[in-house]
């Protein structure tokens, strides 16, 4: 049985919504900071499973694929969020530090919708240090894995890492915001080992500038690009053409995790041996539908969404 393997962050996201504004305590006079009093009062605490890998996990068990994740998590994982994930069916292939707290992405909102955002790695930072084959007993059936944020350092470790365990498994790699801190040659050898390159209309450019390429030389590698565009859908750079998905119009909440649940529908086609224009649109329709919810696993997937799904 084909499996997917998500290698990247887990963690948790605390989000405080405050009374009144943000800017309403920062004082200015002649242009410059006069006083910096920012107590606020917050209403209600919502504390929500978060991370790439985690989000995109969640997906991928709600729309029943078979699915695998990697990452480093502190010992409070343990006790809800691994528990979670694995009555979705998600195989739990963390590495738990006891000694450390797993990530926690800490965001203050105000009424005027401004954030003031805090990301504390915990065990995070150690990613790097564990391989895939610390936990992972058997990548005979990976059919296909994403490397997502994670670190770079991770990244450049883990994607060669699994090339040599399986040499047939088609590799999407997912830099997104962690792209500006890989240097030069891992970020050459994670292009060249990679099926799939998935990013928005920021990352890929700034990848291709970064590496010295154009589209069209990365798909003269026998690559595939995937640009993701948010409200305005997608686009698919083969080698037979360009391929553009249009998006689903929802009336949207907030987009918090709508990439990930792109990803998540994206790899749930893939892995049901569906082509790639379909697989996207799979990826659209979920990813629109996450818009409707707050947080990155706010949505459910209903029959009705599943039937749709499924007449893609």
């Amino acid at each position: 049985m084909s499996e997917v393997l998500i290698v990247g962050s887990i963690g948790y996201d605390l989000v405080f919504e405050i009374h009144g504004a943000i800017k309403d305590k920062i004082v200015l006079e002649s242009g410059s900071v006069k006083n910096l009093d920012l107590l606020f009062t917050a209403k209600d605490l919502r504390k929500m499973y978060g991370g790439i890998a985690g989000n995109i996990a969640y997906g991928l068990g709600n729309l029943h694929t078979d699915c695998a994740v990697f990452s480093v998590v502190g010992a409070d994982y343990k006790l809800d969020y691994g528990k979670y994930l694995s009555d979705l069916g998600v195989k739990d292939y963390t590495v738990a530090l006891n000694d450390r707290y797993t990530a926690a992405y800490y965001a203050v909102s105000d009424s005027n919708k401004d954030l003031i955002g805090v990301w504390q790695p915990n065990a995070h930072d150690e990613f790097h240090k564990f391989s895939l084959n610390d936990t992972i007993p058997d990548f005979s059936n990976v059919e296909y894995a994403i490397f997502s944020p994670g670190t770079s350092a991770s990244m450049a470790k883990h994607i060669p890492e699994l090339r040599q365990l399986n040499s047939g498994t088609k590799i999407i790699f997912d830099p997104g915001p962690v792209i500006n801190f890989f240097d030069l040659e891992d970020l050459k050898n994670s292009l060249n080992f990679a099926d799939i390159i998935i990013g928005n209309e920021i990352e890929i450019p700034i990848l291709l500038n970064k590496l010295g390429l154009s589209i069209s030389d990365v798909i003269n590698m026998s690559k595939t690009i995937i640009e993701t565009l948010g409200s305005k859908g997608s686009k698919i750079y083969t080698d037979n053409g360009t391929i553009v998905v249009a998006p689903i119009k929802v009336d949207a909440m907030e987009a918090t995790g709508a990439g990930d649940a792109f990803r998540a529908g994206l790899l749930h086609g893939l892995a049901k041996g569906k082509n790639i224009e379909d697989s996207a649109k799979i990826g659209s329709y979920l990813g629109a539908l996450s818009t409707k919810f707050h947080g990155g696993q706010g949505y459910s997937i209903s029959e009705n969404d599943l039937n749709y799904i499924r007449r893609i």
